[in-house]
């Protein structure tokens, strides 16, 4: 009588992605009897949010995470479901732990301030008006300025902006 090994996962569950991305893993299962694996997911509080490809074990998430905004269902950034393995006689489960890891995003300057921007009339060219100061985010961002091409820029030719604001 033939005695069926169950097959094995080749990871403990603990798994890590950056975030902005779907594709997680690709489970490769073995079976000591060589047997076809499908795989399939079993349940898990995290369960809908994931896709674990029956016949290749490639799991992904069926949309990107954001580290900011958790979608995971305890807004954590880990992920939680049980999957399986199958030989078509036996199984082997795994709890899953797909932790979402940050990226630093760059994004945009978010405001732009300028001093009091007003000269009297018949001042001399080089005159001080004002000074631009712009706000951003992202750590150690060095700003420059000019003065755009454009709706608006009739008089740009009348002032002079250096590229630090002034």
């Amino acid at each position: 009588a033939f005695e069926n090994d169950a097959p094995s996962f080749q990871s403990d569950g603990n798994l890590s992605i950056f975030e902005n991305q779907t594709f997680v893993y690709e489970f490769n299962a073995t079976d000591p009897d060589g047997d076809a694996l499908t795989y399939s997911i079993l349940y898990g509080d995290d369960a809908n949010a994931l896709d674990l490809n029956e016949s290749t074990g490639i799991l992904s998430l069926l949309s990107p995470p954001d580290f900011e905004n958790p979608d995971d269902n305890n807004t954590d950034n880990i992920y939680e479901a049980t999957i399986q393995v199958s030989d078509g006689n036996a199984t082997n489960i795994l709890n899953l732990y797909l932790h979402i890891q940050d990226v630093f995003e760059i994004t945009a300057p978010s405001d732009l301030n300028a001093t009091n921007l007003i000269v009297n009339e018949e001042r001399p060219a080089g005159t001080f008006v004002g000074q631009f100061i712009g706000i951003d985010d992202n750590p150690n961002a060095v700003l420059s300025y000019i003065l755009a091409s454009g709706t608006g820029d009739t008089h740009n030719g009348l002032f002079t902006l250096q590229s630090d604001g002034v």
